[in-house]
């Protein structure tokens, strides 16, 4: 179980955070909601990279931190890893240096080897990352981050930036490889498609408040002229795609009744 009451606040800006929660462990959550709603930020404090004001994190036994007692145990102390939206790939590394790097010294870590086998990277050894396709880099990205087998694997918006093609691959790839490690993967994502791809849960957020974990046929049950708006059919921005019950439809933009923005809910009227 993973469990949680996390608050924090932004005095810059003046947003703040409140989220709590009780997770099941070994399942794929994803952190759902629009742009600018703390969702990146939840995992930064998860990672211990991003200290919290209030609130603590509790994963198995383990009290990774407790605000209230002080204590917050160091990044590296903690079983997680982490995929960043930008990947940071080390350019001069190859792929075998990138995972011995990156492997610590356990007997429950991952050998380079095996890594390379469970992420679809033998035979890349020596490769640069410049050398690599983007969904190659997406898979070492994913292995760096898997080899010292994690109790929680964290990926923030890991799919941006690749076609569609390259997305749809990597979720016939990704989800046996996932149910295989066995950990616990938290996905920041704002597309609807991506998570009724590869997720069992849903934790929306709206303003940075955290809501109730929902199951994903239940969070994209559809519902009469209702759905997650997806943006514009960049083929014909006459449509709008909109995801309800799992697919994906194209509705007519003048039906949609009110402006919204990607991943938020939508309806419309024929």
């Amino acid at each position: 179980m993973i469990s949680f009451d996390i608050q924090h606040h932004f005095k810059k800006s003046g947003f703040s955070i409140a989220a709590q929660g009780k997770w099941p462990q070994g399942k794929r959550i994803a952190l759902y909601g629009p742009s600018g709603t703390g969702k990146t930020s939840l995992i930064l404090i998860m990672t211990g990279l991003m200290k919290a004001q209030h609130g603590y994190l509790k994963v198995k036994d383990q009290l990774w931190f407790d605000c209230a007692k002080n204590n917050h145990l160091k990044p590296q102390k903690r079983k997680v890893g982490m995929v960043f939206q930008d990947l940071a790939l080390f350019p001069n590394m190859t792929v075998a240096e990138q995972l011995a790097f990156a492997r610590q010294d356990s007997s429950k870590s991952y050998t380079v080897g095996q890594m390379m086998a469970l992420c679809q990277l033998s035979g890349m050894e020596k490769m640069l990352p410049e050398q690599l396709s983007g969904g190659q880099k997406q898979r070492l990205a994913l292995a760096r981050a898997l080899i010292n087998a994690p109790e929680i694997l964290l990926l923030d918006e890991p799919f941006n930036g690749l076609d569609q093609g390259v997305k749809q691959q990597l979720y016939r790839d990704l989800k046996p490889l996932f149910q295989q490690i066995g950990c616990t993967v938290v996905m920041v994502s704002h597309d609807a498609e991506e998570i009724a791809n590869l997720c069992e849960w849903v934790y929306p957020m709206k303003a940075g408040k955290g809501e109730e974990l929902v199951a994903v046929d239940e969070f994209f049950q559809p519902s009469e002229n209702r759905g997650i708006f997806l943006g514009l059919d960049a083929d014909d921005p006459v449509y709008a795609k909109v995801m309800v019950g799992g697919k994906v439809l194209r509705i007519k933009r003048e039906a949609i009744i009110e402006k919204v923005t990607i991943g938020e809910d939508v309806r419309w009227q024929w």
